[in-house]
């Protein structure tokens, strides 16, 4: 499960392929989403959810228009599980980090990946300060701050 930026919205998946969701406090379904038959990872984002990422299987990331109730972006690169995305003070800019050692940065309107930066094959976890333009990542040999390298979506 995973909240939006605003705390409104909560994003659920699960193992039957299905991205669902919730308007809250009242508890309502406003979307469902159906991916391949592979678990789907919500995973928290930092803005309030207009769009909305989540992985599905060993590292896809679609993103979800909610008000239109449909993908606006699949994302290829990662090699394993989603742990974290999150948009950056460019709303077109996600940043995401993978259980394959990796931390990418992409550009929803051109579908493709702006860069990668390789930290540590056992990544576990990651978090993104959007304030600061940093990501803290988290691996059985360290816990590592790095600065998001700054990328516009027209270079």
């Amino acid at each position: 499960m995973a909240f939006d930026g605003s705390g409104s919205l909560l994003l659920t998946g699960g193992g039957d392929g299905m991205a669902r969701l919730w308007s809250l406090p009242d508890g309502e379904k406003i979307a469902e989403f159906a991916h391949e038959t592979s678990w789907v990872w919500p995973s928290p984002s930092t803005r309030p959810a207009a769009r909305s990422p989540l992985g599905v299987g060993r590292g896809v990331i679609y993103v979800h228009a909610v008000a239109e109730r449909k993908d606006v972006a699949e994302l290829h690169g990662h090699g394993g599980r989603v742990l974290m995305t999150g948009f950056t003070a460019d709303p077109d800019v996600l940043v995401s980090a993978a259980a394959d050692g990796t931390i990418r940065s992409w550009s929803l309107s051109g579908q493709k990946q702006l860069a990668v930066v390789r930290v540590d094959a056992s990544l576990q976890a990651a978090a993104l300060d959007t304030s600061n333009e940093i990501v803290l990542a988290a691996s059985a040999g360290a816990t590592m701050t790095i600065r998001i390298p700054i990328v516009t979506t027209t270079e």
